[in-house]
């Protein structure tokens, strides 16, 4: 089972369908990393069950339309036929520093108010920098990585891909001159392509 995959306690069966990235190039927590000082921030991760077996690719980017800072919208389908979508918000800070988990989960309310998507209650999860380094550990070497290319990281891993394999291709890809993102981008784009020819 993947980190996310346990973490996301999704019942057996159910099938990832969608993976959406979002832009945070102008996000406190990328632009650190970039200058030198190191991951940082904290990801925030809520997992909901609409009550409609529409799409829920759609679903999510609705909702990812209206949050302030998303990093990622995965979904898919439970073994009932029932819908789940998982947002990602990125935080600017370490959990330790400010605990804004009551900021996403206003965020992704107003979200829900907006698209008039109902969920009622939902989960939410914090997974701050050094949770995301963790998952990484015996995996490969990480350093450098951002606190969006850590999460991003165990999306792919996410798709049934191993850890060991995802940090040896992008740091292979990386020396070559390759950005992170874009080297962890098509891997997810690979699986897409893999799951659009079976269906």
């Amino acid at each position: 089972m993947s980190h996310l995959g346990l973490l996301l306690d999704l019942d057996d069966g159910s099938r990832l369908t969608d993976v959406a990235l979002h832009p945070v190039d102008d996000h406190p927590a990328f632009a650190d990393a970039t200058r030198g000082l190191g991951p940082q921030g904290t990801v925030y991760v809520h997992v909901l069950t609409p009550p409609t077996r529409h799409d829920p690719a759609s679903l999510a980017g609705a909702l990812a339309a209206f949050l302030p800072s998303p990093l990622a919208t995965i979904s898919g389908f439970r073994p009932d036929g029932r819908t789940w979508i998982a947002t990602a918000q990125l935080g600017p800070h370490d959990i330790e520093e400010l605990n804004a988990g009551p900021a996403a989960d206003a965020a992704l309310r107003r979200a829900l108010g907006l698209t008039g998507i109902g969920v009622g209650r939902f989960a939410g999860l914090a997974l701050p920098t050094h949770m995301l380094t963790a998952a990484f550990d015996a995996h490969g070497d990480i350093s450098g990585w951002s606190t969006p290319e850590l999460f991003i990281g165990l999306l792919v891993e996410l798709t049934n891909t191993r850890l060991d394999d995802i940090v040896d291709r992008v740091n292979t890809g990386a020396r070559e001159g390759w950005s992170r993102r874009d080297l962890l981008e098509h891997q997810l784009a690979e699986w897409s392509a893999r799951i659009s020819r079976s269906e």
